[in-house]
């Protein structure tokens, strides 16, 4: 699931009623029982760190657009950034402009850092996120195409992440 490394709220590791409560959410998106014009990420602002564009950021960003989220991707690589104060007055800023941050390939040293210096919740790993989300998809019943089926999943754990 998105892993959170602050003290934000968000989805950790997933239990077995929290997998349950996701699932059934998906269900929900899935099967039409939200109306088609729920969006209830209507107005977050999502920041997206990543140097490229691949599988797991396109199936992010649509699931994410699908709710109504503004995602922004942002071609930055926070390791890369030596100096700490530079680290600290660039994260001050991603925290001003994003709801939430999900950063890909960085270490969890500095997404703690930038958890604590940001004051927004912080993920990481999202294609290791998107594995679990499939294997969660798999237990959702009908015909629906697999990629259906997960990105109903992933809308889920994000409509969860923003409570």
């Amino acid at each position: 699931m998105l892993r959170n490394f602050g003290v934000s709220p968000g989805i950790g590791p997933c239990s077995p009623r929290d997998a349950d409560a996701l699932l059934e959410t998906a269900l929900a998106l899935q099967s039409g029982a939200l109306p088609s014009r729920h969006r209830p990420l209507q107005g977050k602002n999502i920041g997206l760190l990543c140097d490229s564009r691949d599988e797991a950021m396109a199936a992010f960003d649509l699931a994410a657009h699908g709710l109504g989220a503004h995602v922004a991707r942002i071609g930055l690589r926070l390791r890369d950034l030596h100096d700490p104060h530079d680290l600290k007055r660039i994260v001050a800023v991603l925290g001003k402009l994003y709801d939430v941050l999900l950063c890909q390939e960085e270490p969890p040293r500095l997404l703690c850092e930038l958890c604590a210096d940001s004051g927004v919740p912080v993920y990481g790993d999202v294609a290791a996120t998107r594995e679990r989300l499939a294997e969660l998809a798999r237990r959702l019943e009908g015909d629906a195409p697999a990629a259906d089926k997960q990105r109903a999943v992933l809308q889920a754990a994000l409509i969860h992440t923003f409570g």
